[in-house]
């Protein structure tokens, strides 16, 4: 109910939006007093509207969930990390938590589907598909499955020691990038 009552954003799909009868107008209608963020798209657009903002969300939370693996590592406190970042109007706080994977009922299927469309598309160079969606949907995996990210990274590398970061060892990385 709630996610009825406060919605963000309304995506309609429908056969032909052109029509001055259309389809979608009851929806319109019903909508239309809890926002005015009405998008009336064709069905194609619309799905890869839910698919874009599903995949996007579990980008977000990986990412987030992969700053709390680092931080943890390097002896950071994530929760501030995470917290400061999200304090940022452009990113918000939403699924800015480490340690919690993504769930519900779409967003690991879509996430899922999505890279397996773009993969069997061919829509972007082979090189790079779903490179984006691949790693978010494994760190998701681990977090599932609980898996104890520093025993793994240590018997991958052969880690002893918990690494120390300062500030020009960022910016010396950062210096390397090339663009």
């Amino acid at each position: 109910l709630h996610d009825f009552l406060k919605v963000d954003r309304v995506v309609i799909g429908e056969d032909n939006i052109t029509l001055p009868a259309n389809s979608s107008a009851l929806l319109q209608a019903l909508y239309k007093p809890l926002t005015d963020k009405i998008i009336v798209t064709n069905y194609e657009t619309a799905e890869l509207i839910k698919y874009g903002a599903n995949c996007f969300l579990s980008l977000k939370i990986s990412y987030f969930n992969e700053i709390g693996i680092i931080c943890r590592k390097l002896g950071i406190d994530d929760k501030i990390v995470n917290h400061a970042i999200s304090l940022d109007h452009r990113i918000g706080s939403y699924g800015t938590q480490a340690g919690t994977p993504f769930g519900g009922a779409c967003l690991s299927k879509d996430t899922k589907a999505f890279a397996a469309f773009v993969r069997e598309k061919e829509i972007l160079p082979l090189d790079l598909q779903s490179d984006l969606l691949r790693p978010t949907l494994e760190i998701n995996k681990l977090l599932i499955n609980n898996i104890d990210y520093e025993h793994q990274e240590r018997k991958a590398f052969r880690i002893s020691t918990t690494a120390k970061i300062t500030y020009t060892d960022i910016q010396k990385h950062h210096n390397d990038v090339k663009f």
